[in-house]
């Protein structure tokens, strides 16, 4: 990335300055906000961090794009998820006082040796209070083993080894039962459930503040990244979050300070009071590519590849439409994937320029173009050639009339 190191620089000491908490890298979609936490983290091993991610945060599926933009997601949900993505990342052994609970894989020797210390803890504790009892029982086994006909020296190898066994036996039926158990609900804290019914009105961050603060006490998290808020389309969430922040850095067992940094879109906030409120450094990336110098970027790609005959002209045609360096990168690969897929094959004759087209059509309109590969009716390519006729009589028409008008 261009000017990567000043970006790096900037989040560095914004991240070392004791009072800055709350940290915005700004840019649009694709111009290398995630770059830029990946190349600090990559830079400082030594951070303790954690990643949030709103990316896959799909409240509104089924519904229309137009109702998506104008639904705003429920402020309790977001706080859900993030709480979720807290607590879901660490191991159970990390936050042992935690009222919330998690199914934890266990090897069959965890398990056996758990078994093995309950086996022992009995026959101590049968020792010291049941002495006479736990005799008795020994005698009888062994008589019993000897009534068989099995040598009375056997006996005392065959009692341990019965032992043994049924530890073993005992630690196959926890296994096995612990991997049949089928949860029907997960319990993230006391107040806050992941299940089926009506979130509570309440903050769900206020409602478990304690286990928060015990996380971050227990993790020695110093760094939480956001990305993607920006997409759910609800501003409170920043103010609670700016909230939760000031809270976890006024509780005195944490030995260093918490910092938030959120990737988000510069266009979130309206005014400069919004930017402010929300933020105390604000890291704004400049955007390597968009519809000015797509065209300079493409043809880099191409240049170097004499194997595709894509002109010059045709690059200056499509590139406006690109402005997004991910959907270019993307748009290269798969086009390069797709060329060298199909270039074997006789009953296709490539044009490189229109696989090209119908690649860009794909990063760009991936809806349309699934309706297209699937042969669907109502897909808008086979729309556009359906009404070509239409088209072209309406534009006959247009030109017929203008005609007339220029000859009276």
């Amino acid at each position: 990335m261009e000017n990567g190191e000043e970006y790096i620089n900037a989040l560095d000491q914004a991240i070392n300055d004791e009072e800055i908490r709350n940290i915005a890298i700004t840019a649009p979609y694709g111009a290398g906000k995630s770059s830029v936490i990946k190349t600090y983290v990559k830079k400082h091993p030594s951070l303790k961090y954690t990643f949030i991610s709103m990316a896959t945060f799909n409240s509104n599926e089924g519904n229309s794009q137009e109702d998506k933009k104008n639904e705003e997601i429920p402020l309790e949900k977001i706080e859900n998820v993030i709480l979720k993505q807290f607590f879901y990342k660490v191991k159970k052994n990390m936050l042992p006082q935690s009222r919330y609970n998690k199914i934890e894989k266990m090897s069959y020797m965890y398990i056996f040796i758990w078994t093995f210390c309950v086996n022992i803890f009995c026959l101590i504790g049968s020792v010291l209070f049941f002495p006479d009892v736990l005799k008795e029982k020994v005698i009888n086994c062994i008589n019993f083993l000897i009534d068989l006909g099995i040598p009375e020296f056997w006996s005392y190898v065959i009692i341990p080894c019965l032992v043994l066994l049924e530890m073993i036996i005992l630690t196959i039926i926890i296994k096995q039962g612990m991997i049949k158990l089928k949860l029907k609900e997960i319990k993230l804290f006391s107040n806050a459930t992941l299940g089926n019914e009506a979130i509570d009105e309440k903050s769900i961050f206020n409602k478990n503040i304690d286990e928060i603060l015990y996380f971050f006490e227990a993790t020695g998290y110093e760094v939480v990244f956001f990305e993607d808020l920006d997409r759910l389309e609800n501003n409170d969430i920043f103010i609670e979050l700016r909230d939760l922040n000031f809270i976890i850095n006024n509780y005195e067992g944490l030995e260093k300070p918490v910092k938030f940094v959120y990737a988000v879109k510069d266009e979130l906030f309206h005014n400069k009071e919004e930017r402010t409120k929300f933020f105390d450094y604000i890291i704004p990336i400049v955007p390597i590519i968009n519809e000015s110098n797509s065209e300079d970027v493409f043809l880099k790609e191409f240049e170097n590849n004499a194997e595709y005959n894509i002109s010059e002209e045709y690059i200056k045609d499509i590139a406006p439409f690109v402005s997004d360096m991910r959907v270019l990168y993307n748009i290269f690969n798969e086009f390069k994937i797709y060329k060298r897929t199909l270039k074997d094959s006789d009953s296709i004759k490539l044009v490189d320029e229109k696989m090209l087209s119908l690649i860009i059509f794909k990063n760009l309109y991936p809806k349309d173009f699934a309706e297209l590969q699937n042969e669907q009716d109502e897909s808008i390519v086979k729309q556009a050639f359906k009404n070509k006729q239409s088209f072209i009589e309406k534009d006959v028409e247009k030109i017929r009339e203008s005609i007339n008008q220029l000859e009276e």
